[in-house]
């Protein structure tokens, strides 16, 4: 999904895409020699392992650490060879979540599942490796779904596709962090990059925080309301009717749950609030929610 959002934001450069099948990040031997054959001035890294309850089990930890981590390390320890600019992504996962106020990008990162503790490596690994790094953390990413097989629906397409089938749905009240429009992070590179911001750490996030369950109520608020439905007065229900003719007749009851009602096998951070305290602030979730269910 973000690489997708990369190639189309940074397409005036003529970049060469790699795909899975055409990069493994896990073989230090490849990577050098294909960086090396390209010599870039910029790598953009958007490789990633993030089945987040997979990577609690066995193999997946081993291709977490590998992809996440050492794969990160590599990748980095090559661009500094070429003399490359890298750009790197890391998550609010790398936090344990217990500030309620958010995670300064000089917070020192305690993550409670093995993802995090991957995408932490991957950090420390890239920082040891390379001088010439942008490091940019991200949380809870939506947009389009990337071209490969193996791309993974975001949490917007899930709940518009749940809601096709279901008339109530069970969504998380907690795990708060800030929703982000994968296009409005790929503008936000391309404006880090081309106006020369310091090498670093940057967490590039839209504003607003929610749980799971705010981003659901927004995610359908808006559907209906770009279909020019009307939203009747919410009368002690989560529940709301619309009238009108739209592809949702009925909005489905979206109920609040604890986390416990969903048992996964990776502890999730309670609040993983990124603050951005480097770069212009984006604009909030809401409103890039919005453009992109209009584009949809």
């Amino acid at each position: 999904m973000l690489g997708r959002y990369l190639a189309e934001e940074f397409a005036e450069f003529k970049p060469l895409c790699w795909e899975r099948r055409d990069f493994d990040i896990r073989d230090i031997e490849m990577i050098s020699e294909k960086i090396c054959s390209v010599n870039p001035d910029i790598i953009l890294n958007a490789i990633a392992y993030n089945d987040v309850d997979a990577c609690e089990t066995p193999e997946g930890e081993e291709l977490a650490f590998k992809i996440n981590g050492e794969g990160a390390g590599w990748l980095g320890q090559a661009a500094s060879q070429a003399g490359s600019v890298i750009v790197h992504f890391s998550t609010d996962y790398v936090f344990d979540g217990g500030k309620i106020e958010g995670y300064v990008e000089k917070e020192k990162p305690r993550p409670l599942s093995k993802y995090g503790q991957s995408k932490y490596l991957g950090e420390e690994l890239l920082k040891s490796n390379s001088n010439r790094f942008y490091l940019v953390r991200t949380s809870r990413l939506f947009g389009k779904q990337g071209g490969s097989e193996n791309s993974k629906k975001n949490f917007v397409d899930v709940m518009l596709d749940l809601a096709k089938i279901k008339s109530r749905l069970e969504v998380v009240a907690g795990e708060i962090s800030k929703p982000t429009y994968a296009l409005d992070l790929a503008k936000a590179v391309h404006s880090l990059i081309q106006r020369a911001y310091p090498f670093g750490v940057y967490h590039i996030v839209n504003e607003g925080a929610a749980s799971w369950h705010d981003f659901a109520l927004k995610i359908f608020e808006e559907k209906l309301r770009l279909e020019n439905c009307r939203l009747p007065k919410m009368i002690d229900s989560i529940e709301r009717q619309t009238s009108g003719e739209c592809d949702l007749t009925v909005m489905p009851t979206v109920a609040p749950v604890a986390a416990e009602k969903f048992p996964r096998l990776a502890k999730r951070p309670p609040y993983s609030i990124l603050l951005n305290t480097k770069f212009p602030i984006l604009r909030r979730y809401e409103e890039a929610l919005a453009d992109y269910l209009a584009e949809k």
